[in-house]
């Protein structure tokens, strides 16, 4: 069987900027690959890796052993797209070629990132790391630093550095240094769980919708981010009672014990509310847009408002009855946790069933004509669709 010594270009520069095609297969083939990207931008590092992987594959050759080099591309966007692209190519290689293991070459940390995935379509027995030797002298760090910069992948890293240098400089002038470098921290933390499960694409695509809603003059981009500050302050205050609460004064900081479950419940019994509020927002946006939207259209005016408002009151009678279990919940945990009133939780969950057969009603009242709109009738507006649906 054929052993693969693989070259992985994660982000197509190959192809982006050689007008090469992956996957490339064959030691001539790899070698004009390499000459074109190297032609093309030499300071690029993956011509050096394709260099590598034939090197190695030399190597063996000599040797007697069966192997063949190939470099396989992904796409520009790296994340889903590109990782998808790269599998389907090993695939397609692996049963091609006929190989079982395979030898990995990479330039850095960005392609060694799929080792998991490789593992998955080939067994992969080793792992080749091409660095470019460079001059160590300090007056070159500026030029480094500088071309780092205007790389389209080192600004993903700079920025959000670039952002967090500004945010702590404007702290630092108003004396809030507590409060900015928890705020820092919390930045790095969405941040790397963004990096971490490749969610770039998806906060592209909620800046495009924004970019698109404002180009149509919809407003409820304003809804949708008013819904995520509330759900940041709601956190916070939910810390803040709990922090505050007699329970945490009583049993301070504790390990993973029935004393931490109940601190949780407390947050969550804080938090619901707030979680209620951000839906309620949300949907009122939607409802904002699709009234004035939905003027252009005739069904507008045949249309049962009554019916819409089911909805909102499912949320709330939901949040009724996640308040009125949680308190439960942390009464039977540990009763001295919270002041508990029987006439109170059975209030909340009298109300929230009433809400819900209410919901209920205005649901059945609409009629089948209403309920084939799903929450107001699709209205066209510059050839898009617009429609508030669940």
């Amino acid at each position: 069987m054929t052993t693969l010594i693989l070259c992985i270009d994660r982000d197509n520069d190959i192809g982006e900027k050689a007008l090469v095609e992956s996957p490339v297969i064959g030691k001539e083939a790899n070698i004009q690959a390499a000459v074109s990207l190297g032609l093309a931008d030499p300071e690029d590092s993956d011509s050096n890796s394709i260099f590598g992987a034939v090197k190695l594959y030399n190597r063996f050759r000599s040797q007697g052993k069966d192997v063949e080099v190939v470099t396989i591309a992904g796409d520009i966007h790296v994340g889903v797209d590109s990782d998808t692209r790269i599998m389907e190519q090993v695939s397609k290689v692996v049963r091609q070629l006929k190989a079982d293991k395979a030898i990995l070459v990479t330039d850095g940390a960005e392609d060694e990132s799929l080792l998991g995935l490789l593992q998955t379509k080939i067994d992969v027995i080793g792992l080749e790391r091409i660095t470019v030797k460079q001059e160590r002298k300090i007056e070159g760090l500026y030029y480094y630093i500088q071309k780092a910069i205007e790389d389209e992948k080192m600004r993903r890293v700079v920025l959000p550095l670039a952002f967090i240098l500004m945010f702590y400089g404007i702290s630092v002038f108003f004396a809030l240094e507590r409060m900015m470098w928890a705020f820092i921290v919390f930045f790095i933390g969405v941040y790397l769980l963004m990096k971490t499960y490749h969610l770039e694409g998806e906060v592209n695509k909620l800046v495009s919708n924004v970019t698109e809603q404002i180009n149509e003059g919809k407003l409820s981009w304003v809804f949708s981010t008013f819904t995520v500050i509330l759900l940041l302050v709601g956190f916070f205050d939910s810390l803040d009672d709990l922090t505050g609460s007699n329970y945490y004064d009583k049993h301070g900081s504790v390990g993973f014990d029935i004393t931490f479950i109940i601190y949780i419940l407390i947050i969550l019994n804080s938090l619901v509310w707030w979680i209620i509020l951000s839906l309620l927002v949300r949907e009122a946006g939607k409802l904002f847009d699709t009234a004035i939207l939905a003027k252009e259209d005739e069904t507008y005016k045949e249309m049962d408002f009554w019916y819409y408002f089911n909805f909102p009151l499912f949320i709330i009678s939901t949040g009724l009855f996640l308040a009125a279990g949680l308190t439960i919940v942390q009464y039977i945990a540990d009763s001295s946790s919270l002041s508990f009133s029987f006439q109170n939780t059975m209030s909340m969950i009298i109300i929230g069933l009433a809400l819900f057969i209410g919901g209920r009603y205005l649901y059945a009242l609409g009629g089948e004509k209403e309920k084939k709109k799903r929450h107001f009738p699709y209205v066209k507006r510059r050839d898009k669709i617009v429609g508030w649906r669940h």
